[in-house]
């Protein structure tokens, strides 16, 4: 798969989840868990790539224990299926969100560098090019549901 059809993928998928998601049960506990959890500004695309990644929506106790896991900076992959790679997607937008920690943490934990995870934490929208970027130097690929 080229770069042309992995943008093209994502941007399909990506307006597939934020037509469906933002309704959804999983959305709305989180949004009712916002002050809780630390991450309260994650956003829809985050349980989209988690969605994507799973290749289906999530069950119930699957979205309480995925804010559990990064509560406590365990990889999703601790408490969901995951397929290799997805995790470190998903690591990344997770983090992104998380206030309490630094550039330097986030580098660390998603084991890229400084600069590839500014490009995403700065960008003003989700940055799908910058996010497959940071999988490809890692050596994965995003793993993403038919549409």
């Amino acid at each position: 798969m080229d770069q042309a059809q992995v943008n093209e993928t994502l941007q399909r998928l990506s307006a597939q989840l934020n037509r469906t998601t933002s309704g959804s049960p999983a959305f709305r506990q989180l949004a009712a868990q916002e002050e809780a959890i630390v991450f309260a500004d994650l956003d829809v695309h985050a349980w989209g790539f988690l969605q994507a990644a799973l290749g289906r929506p999530l069950a119930a106790g699957e979205t309480a224990a995925v804010i559990a896991a990064a509560s406590r900076d365990q990889p999703i992959s601790s408490v969901l299926p995951l397929a290799a790679g997805a995790d470190t997607a998903l690591t990344v937008r997770v983090l992104r969100h998380r206030r309490d920690w630094t550039q330097a943490h986030l580098a660390e934990a998603a084991r890229v560098s400084v600069a590839q995870v500014q490009a995403i934490e700065t960008a003003d929208a989700v940055d799908l090019t910058a996010l497959q970027s940071v999988l490809v130097a890692l050596g994965r690929h995003l793993v993403v549901a038919p549409a």
